[in-house]
């Protein structure tokens, strides 16, 4: 079974509480599992918070719109993922993170098909091999074998907190690949780390969001063609590991 592990804490230290940030009438991780919702290629979705009873908010918010729920270790977060996929069956694992309340489910989409039509079979699909998407609707796809073999061999704390850079460093042993943008749009930044970061995704937002609907990539890029002072209020950010 295929199905996405959201990872979801509280405790940002850039910026504090940034899940539950409000965002057009809802908080910041609302607005993003909506956008989880669009995903055509998933048969569940888990919500991956810690055992941190900080983060009893998140398993509220996640319950309340209908998902399940993993809670585990807040450092060890490949640990999260290997458990949260063998307590709810998934062979394999999509990946997208509300750090990115932008997400595109349709580009999400993409990488799925990609994973699967895959010939030779991949270990590891996504949209970043090469950068040519805005940083911000980053996706992974992930085969449970290789994910769960990355959790025995590695104890790196850093390969341990951020999932997958061991699959990747290991070209010898998994076979990694991905898709890109028909046009390059990698300079683009609409993540979440940031004050100057919620600005710019409240601003999309506040000028694209309707009730009940979701825009896309297309419309994004449209707005910040027309307006590309908002896209220059978070330039020279950090770029964070994934």
């Amino acid at each position: 079974m295929t199905g996405a592990i959201i990872q979801a804490r509280t405790g940002s230290t850039r910026l504090p509480n940034k899940m539950l940030l409000p965002l057009c009438g809802k908080t910041v991780l609302e607005q993003f599992l909506l956008r989880v919702r669009r995903i055509t290629k998933i048969q569940a979705t888990v919500v991956a918070t810690t055992d941190n009873s900080r983060d009893d908010v998140v398993v509220e918010i996640a319950r309340r719109m209908g998902l399940e729920v993993f809670r585990g270790s807040e450092d060890d977060v490949l640990d999260r993922f290997v458990q949260a996929a063998r307590v709810h069956g998934l062979d394999v694992i999509v990946r997208v993170t509300p750090d990115d309340p932008l997400m595109d489910p349709t580009v999400t989409d993409r990488v799925i098909e990609f994973f699967e039509q895959a010939d030779p079979a991949l270990d590891l699909a996504c949209n970043n091999v090469v950068p040519t998407f805005p940083y911000g609707i980053d996706c992974e796809v992930i085969r449970f074998s290789a994910l769960e073999q990355a959790w025995k061999e590695t104890s790196d704390p850093f390969l341990r907190e951020h999932v997958s850079p061991y699959i990747r460093r290991h070209p010898e042993t998994f076979r990694v690949g991905g898709i890109e943008s028909p046009r390059n749009l990698s300079h683009y930044r609409w993540t979440l780390d940031y004050e100057q970061d919620f600005k710019v995704i409240t601003a999309i937002y506040e000028s694209l969001y309707r009730e009940g609907e979701i825009f896309l990539l297309d419309e994004i890029v449209a707005l910040l063609e027309q307006c590309p002072e908002i896209a220059e209020w978070n330039q020279g950010m950090t770029v964070r590991a994934r």
